[in-house]
């Protein structure tokens, strides 16, 4: 769809305006596993009742999906070969239809497409570690989110543990050092904090 509306254009021209790219780069964001916050365009009321799907490969089997606003917990398996997912989907007693959560999805996906681990297979699902979601906004940025501002950072929201993790890990570089790093961080803001509630307590039985 995108080649077809840059092949509409003059090579220097932009795109048209208004014909739909953002939305498809939310579209494709809703199916590969986002959470949709409530005022999200796939749980207004004209569209939350509609289910969307995709058709894509998924480690070199055809995979077909369907997801809607009204149970956006779950993803829908119309087609696939689940044999070596690491979570498998479950099938419905009463529609028959194969579904998955979409919290199993993303990390069926992060195994998959990134090679992430799951919780029982150790540190990249720790704290402060690659996900799934986060490397995934690499190569579909949202304009919404700020995702153009900047080649190094997918939202101008996204905090710089999260960069430095996410740069490391796709360009095959011991992302454990900014983990680690975080780690760090985070101790040392917690010390400053129980200083400050200690000092804080000490004044209180002083007055």
């Amino acid at each position: 769809m995108l080649a077809y509306l840059f092949e509409q254009c003059d090579i220097f021209e932009r795109p048209p305006d208004g014909a739909g790219k953002s939305s498809l780069i939310e579209l494709i964001h809703f199916l590969m596993g986002a959470s949709p916050d409530p005022s999200s365009l796939w749980r207004a009321d004209a569209l939350s009742q509609y289910s969307f799907g995709m058709e894509f490969d998924l480690d070199r089997a055809r995979t077909q999906i369907e997801r809607s606003g009204d149970t956006s917990s779950k993803v829908i398996i119309r087609e696939a070969s689940p044999e070596n997912w690491p979570i498998r989907p479950n099938r419905d007693r009463l529609s028959g239809t194969l579904a998955i959560s979409n919290t199993n999805w993303r990390t069926v996906l992060g195994r998959l497409i990134f090679g992430l681990m799951d919780d029982d297979d150790g540190i990249q699902a720790s704290k402060f570690g690659p996900t799934f979601r986060s490397l995934f906004s690499y190569f579909a940025r949202r304009q919404s989110a700020g995702g153009f501002v900047s080649p190094i950072k997918q939202s101008i929201q996204q905090q710089t543990w999260d960069q430095q993790v996410a740069i490391s890990y796709l360009l095959g570089l011991d992302w454990t050092i900014p983990q680690q790093w975080q780690y760090i961080h985070e101790k040392e803001r917690n010390v400053v904090w129980v200083q400050a509630f200690l000092s804080m307590i000490v004044t209180f039985l002083m007055v």
